[in-house]
């Protein structure tokens, strides 16, 4: 089981500066617990002072009792509202400290770690959970000490008053404390977890969900299709009544404990008087005890809120830490020993890889490769096959889990991040702008390029077409705010991208999978340009373009079954034969039902 963090020691990991509020929060806290029951303590003196003095009323005593009262009112709450704002203040330093630590920590952490978990869910768990956790810090933590010690204050002032008066109290607080007990129990957290993964589950749904109705719409297709939002929804509803149906019993016990001391007060009153000597006094002292009552419901309202918010807390807190646990790919000291390794003519050699996502099905199989400096190399085969696996892990999206790949000569291993992308450039299936101009949308990786080198990119992405028919030219702002680009847009900036940051190699996962016929064209010259003097490694599916490609390399089933020309794999390798003549009838059914 993992050791989970006190709140304590949260608000001071993340509250940076504001975590020196604590100690004055929490000294404010025990004031605002002891005032608050004086109120209490004078309306006793006064309705003592009116039992014994009858028919007497004694003015001056009862004014100074209510005053004092009214002033200590006043204290406790003006004391409440400076503790509040302290807590206020340590919630939103604590809130804002997990979201740039853990944002922060998401950009040093691998490529491969965002193909395998959706953005949405990760932005969601990390600003849902930092907003559990300001909720807990600003709205219950204040609640935690009046919340234990205002109920012990009362069983003591009870039991020096009347101890049996107390006993009834404390047959009240036993009960609670069960129900607290169940509150805080394994399987409770354990649901709780449960649930609130299927909160975030239906709410990545349904993002998905409303992103897909056009395409429903359009193919008319029935509800069967968002079949993952239905069973998000299923998983909600059990989860959610599995939740509450658990704490049946423990808020049954906790209404009994809150209730049962406004009759018992009454019941031992009556069961006392008759054999009371002062039977005036044991009144006044049943009046009491029934309204210190209500700050011991209030106090014990209080600590079933804490439990179930100190629940939340738990968990929002593990969540984050489980992102913050990912060990990011560092470079590493490795000593390949005696091993060649073909640096003079290679600029990338795999050498014996394998490689796993979950342990269990190998994609790639002992696969070796030299890819040659300055030449052209298209990957081919069906889905599966172990393509994309490749590119990433040339990339250093994964390591390798047996094996090495280099880079002129250089361990992968052993590059960091930076090493790596000043040597690689990545142009992705479907790539993504920023909310900003083309200009520096295209400068991201080289913000150093003037205006003019930006242009150059664009023209020999053949994209400067798209610049010139758009209002503000190079400046003109893409998104919700600005301009919107087709696929095929996207990706021609995209290429000015790798056009402009001239990296000696140059990774393409099938750069023209979402385009049409003619952003097809003009992107495929732009790669034809793009990839002269570079090693260039690109997955094709569109099997029309691999000719202009140096090499042809065939892939299937995680292992390399053929290399060399098309006319050379049509004739030596029967999987390329296959895979051509399958691409080729799709191609001529296009064509006879277009």
């Amino acid at each position: 089981m993992k050791n989970k963090e006190s709140v304590f020691s949260i608000i001071k990991k993340y509250g940076m500066s504001k975590s020196q509020y604590l100690l004055p929060c929490s000294i404010l806290q025990v004031v605002t617990a002891l005032t608050s029951l004086v109120p209490y303590y004078c309306i006793w003196q006064i309705i003592n002072s009116i039992f014994h003095s009858y028919p007497v009323f004694n003015s001056v005593f009862v004014r100074d009792y209510l005053m004092w009262a009214v002033i200590s009112q006043i204290f406790a709450t003006f004391c409440a509202f400076l503790a509040s704002i302290l807590a206020h203040l340590m919630a939103f330093e604590v809130e804002n400290g997990i979201r740039e630590m853990s944002f922060s920590y998401l950009l040093d952490l691998p490529l491969g770690y965002f193909q395998s978990h959706e953005s949405g869910r990760l932005r969601k768990i990390i600003d849902d959970n930092a907003g559990l956790t300001h909720t807990f810090i600003a709205h219950q933590l204040p609640d935690m000490i009046p919340g234990v010690l205002v109920p012990l204050i009362v069983l003591i002032s009870m039991f020096a008053i009347d101890f049996r008066f107390g006993l009834v109290l404390i047959l009240c607080l036993i009960l609670a404390l069960v129900a607290l007990k169940s509150s805080f129990s394994f399987t409770n957290s354990a649901r709780m977890q449960e649930y609130q993964h299927a909160l975030e589950n239906i709410n990545t749904e349904g993002v998905e969900y409303f992103r897909g109705i056009p395409v429903v719409k359009v193919f008319q297709q029935s509800v069967l299709s968002f079949n993952r939002f239905h069973k998000a929804i299923k998983d909600y509803e059990k989860y959610c009544l599995d939740y509450t149906i658990n704490f049946r019993n423990s808020y049954i016990l906790m209404n009994i404990a809150l209730y049962l001391p406004y009759m018992l007060v009454g019941v031992v009153c009556i069961l006392l008087l008759p054999s009371s000597a002062e039977p005036l006094l044991l009144i006044s002292n049943a009046i009491f005890y029934t309204l210190i009552t209500i700050v011991f419901n209030m106090s014990l309202m209080r600590l079933l809120k804490l439990a179930t918010g100190m629940d939340s807390f738990n968990i929002a807190v593990e969540k984050i830490n489980d992102i913050l646990a990912i060990k990011p790919l560092e470079a590493k000291e490795i000593s390949d020993g005696k091993r060649e390794i073909p640096s003079d003519q290679s600029s990338i050699f795999v050498d014996n890889i394998s490689f796993s996502y979950d342990g269990k099905r190998q994609v790639l199989k002992n696969l070796s490769y030299t890819f040659e400096k300055g030449r052209s190399y298209a990957l081919v085969g069906k889905s599966g096959s172990g393509k994309s696996t490749l590119v990433n892990l040339i990339g250093r999206f994964f390591d390798v889990d047996s094996g090495n790949i280099y880079i002129d000569g250089q361990n992968l291993k052993t590059m960091s991040e930076e090493d790596i992308f000043d040597k690689v450039s990545i142009v992705f299936q479907k790539q993504r702008l920023i909310k900003d101009s083309i200009f520096e949308n295209v400068r991201m990786y080289e913000r150093s390029k003037s205006e003019e080198d930006v242009k150059t990119a664009l023209q020999n992405a053949n994209a400067m077409e798209i610049v010139d028919a758009s209002n503000e030219g190079l400046y003109t702002t893409y998104g919700s705010k600005g301009t919107h680009f087709s696929g095929g847009e996207v990706q021609r900036i995209s290429l000015a991208r790798a056009f402009l940051k001239d990296s000696p190699v140059l990774l393409l996962d099938e750069a023209m999978a979402f385009v049409d016929a003619d952003n097809e064209t003009e992107i495929l010259e732009a790669i034809n340009k793009l990839k002269k003097n570079r090693t260039t490694i690109m997955i094709l599916h569109r099997l029309n373009s691999a000719e202009s490609f140096d090499e042809i390399i065939m892939m299937n089933d995680g292992e390399i079954v053929g290399t060399g020309s098309h006319e050379n794999l049509i004739e030596t390798c029967e999987e390329y034969r296959k895979l051509y003549e399958e691409y080729q009838k799709t191609v001529n059914w296009r064509v006879k039902n277009a």
